[in-house]
């Protein structure tokens, strides 16, 4: 009953967004406004996403997509519109809903991680959804070492599913893409798995502590997905949520933010040292692992490359298309331009997107114009941090320090006072129990270029 009640809820909500959608794009049209695609994502806000609110429409056949990227509402989108008909809205998204949160009939069918019976030994071996529907997985052969369970996460590009990898008894997180193929239809389908592949790849090559571990790919499906490491701690967007900022220097939570920003700096570097450029830097792709009993967390970087695998190049004649609003705010300004610059991220756009999650995370919200520097409202973090964030949050890229080699110098001097340690190390909390450890890095990615001796040595 509660599920059918949520179920519900959920529909009605959708409801609601599709006719307010469709009302304003029957305005826009009287008004003479444009309703392209790009326009209409970022002139309609919407709590359920852009694409939550398009693809119901899409697939009721209420809108259409022209060449030209407009939408159009068909006839019967017009006469809903018109009528400002909320029934047949809610009575379509209740059926789809209806379907997805429909129970299992056969619960003995579903492995469970918390029973003590094993996956790999149950009545079946094809991983089954709350919603009773058995994957097929499109034909992919490596799927079948995989259970995939509930959904435990939904951005504006994905799904996210707990899942557990069999032979190994393991637990993994799958991502799978939403099918943007019928809503985006100028999207091309081999086009994006092959970015897809390329952005997997290219994290793939990247061995650090610090960042998610790929553990299989499936980018020739029909919805291409990807299982890797599965990362209990949640995301640094619920961890900010959950606790208060850093109020003085003694706090525990101000080392912690540092102690974590210097984990996000490290895991960076590394990436940029293998020529991996995030590019979609925001607190959603943040992650943290399930920490031992009284010690705290460690950080884990994800989602390299992955905004830009349905990116339009400005040869198509297309309009720049961004899938959702919420990473926005760290996207360093140069990349929100339409121009061909914006499709090659260089390491300076993750040092401005790194700044601007160090502010948040340290102040409690987003920087401004006119916000305050950052040691006025942490007393006793110290001036030194306020210059080295407004070094990383310059909009202009060539006034930006340029990558984290730059930003380490700096804040190494800067955290002396606060989290003491030696240059170049990296803290990492013990996976049991084990008090945190300093892993000196330098040996391996020196953060003096070759032939140039440190300031610490010379003198």
């Amino acid at each position: 009953m509660v599920r059918e009640r949520e179920a519900g809820e959920g529909a009605d909500a959708l409801a609601r967004e599709a006719m307010r959608a469709l009302c304003a794009l029957r305005d826009n049209v009287r008004q003479g406004r444009s309703n392209r695609l790009d326009e209409v994502s970022e002139s309609l806000p919407s709590a359920l996403g852009f694409e939550g609110w398009y693809s119901f429409l899409r697939r009721n056949g209420l809108v259409s997509l022209s060449p030209d990227a407009t939408v159009a509402l068909t006839d019967s989108g017009e006469r809903i519109a018109e009528q400002e008909d909320l029934g047949r809205l809610e009575e379509l998204a209740r059926l789809e809903r209806g379907t997805r949160h429909e129970a299992p009939r056969r619960e003995e069918a579903r492995p469970s991680l918390s029973s003590g019976a094993s996956p790999a030994t149950s009545t079946t071996t094809t991983s089954v959804l709350s919603s009773g529907r058995a994957l097929s997985w499109f034909g992919a052969p490596q799927a079948a070492s995989f259970a995939r369970y509930d959904l435990i996460g939904e951005g504006p590009l994905a799904l996210v599913y707990r899942a557990r990898h069999l032979p190994l008894a393991r637990e993994v997180a799958i991502k799978e893409l939403k099918n943007l193929f019928d809503t985006l239809t100028f999207l091309k389908r081999e086009e994006v798995a092959r970015r897809l592949s390329d952005a997997l790849q290219a994290q793939a090559a990247v061995s650090h502590p610090c960042v998610v571990r790929l553990v299989e790919q499936w980018c020739g499906a029909e919805l291409p997905s990807y299982a890797m490491d599965y990362c209990a701690g949640g995301n640094l967007r619920q961890q900010m949520s959950a606790q208060p900022r850093p109020t003085e220097a003694a706090s525990p939570s101000l080392g912690e933010a540092l102690r974590l920003f210097l984990q996000l700096c490290h895991a960076l570097r590394a990436a940029h040292a293998q020529g991996l450029v995030h590019g979609d830097l925001k607190p959603e792709n943040v992650l943290f692992d399930a920490p031992a009993p009284g010690q705290p967390r460690n950080l884990l970087l994800a989602d390299f490359g992955i905004a830009r695998v349905v990116e339009v190049g400005p040869m198509s004649g297309l309009p720049r298309l961004l899938l959702g609003i919420e990473g926005l705010p760290y996207r360093a300004p140069e990349l929100l331009l339409s121009h061909k610059e914006s499709m090659t991220p260089l390491p300076s756009a993750d040092v401005y997107s790194a700044g601007v999650l160090l502010y948040e995370l340290l102040t409690g919200h987003l920087p401004g114009r006119r916000s305050r520097p950052a040691s006025e409202e942490v007393p006793g973090l110290g001036a030194a941090f306020d210059a080295l964030l407004e070094r990383m949050c310059e909009e202009r890229r060539e006034e930006r320090l340029p990558d984290f080699d730059a930003v380490l110098e700096q804040y190494y001097e800067a955290a002396r006072e606060v989290l003491p340690m030696e240059r170049g190390a990296l803290l990492i909390a013990g996976a049991r129990a084990l008090p945190p450890l300093q892993v000196a890095l330098e040996s391996a990615l020196p953060l003096t270029p070759p032939g140039q001796e440190s300031r610490d040595s010379a003198a």
